[in-house]
C-alpha cells in the first residue's frame, strides 16, 4: 500500500500502490491491523540481499468490525515459506455467532 513498507530490493511503483488503495475505498475495505512484526514476506539471508514487506493483508467491511469487537491479529513464524502465516482470531467463545452471520 506504500512505499515505507518495504526495506530493501526494488522500489514498488506509486501508480500502482494507489490503485490498489482506491480500489480498497471503493469496496468498503479498511485493514484490520496486526500485532507484532510489520513485514508478512521475507527474502534474502544477508543484509545486502534482504527484503522484508507487507504483502499480505487483512482487510474487513464494516459490517465485519461490527459483528467481531474482540478479534485479535498475529503474523506467525514462517519456516518453509518466505510468507508468514497470518493468524486471526475472532475473539468468539461461542461458535455459533458465525454460524448465524456470514462475512
Amino acid at each position: 500500500m506504500f512505499s515505507y513498507e518495504k526495506r530493501g530490493g526494488r522500489l514498488r511503483m506509486d501508480e500502482n500502490m494507489a490503485h490498489f488503495r482506491k480500489t480498497l475505498e471503493k469496496c468498503g475495505l479498511n485493514e484490520i491491523g496486526f500485532f507484532d512484526r510489520w513485514f508478512t514476506g521475507e527474502r534474502g539471508k544477508l543484509s545486502k540481499n534482504n527484503v522484508r514487506e507487507r504483502l499480505d493483508r487483512r482487510v474487513a467491511n464494516q459490517t465485519w468490525w461490527e459483528t467481531f469487537l474482540r478479534y485479535f491479529v498475529k503474523h506467525l513464524t514462517h519456516s518453509i515459506s518466505d510468507h508468514c502465516p497470518l493468524l486471526v482470531d475472532l475473539g468468539i467463545e461461542n461458535s455459533t455467532v458465525c454460524k448465524e452471520r456470514s462475512f
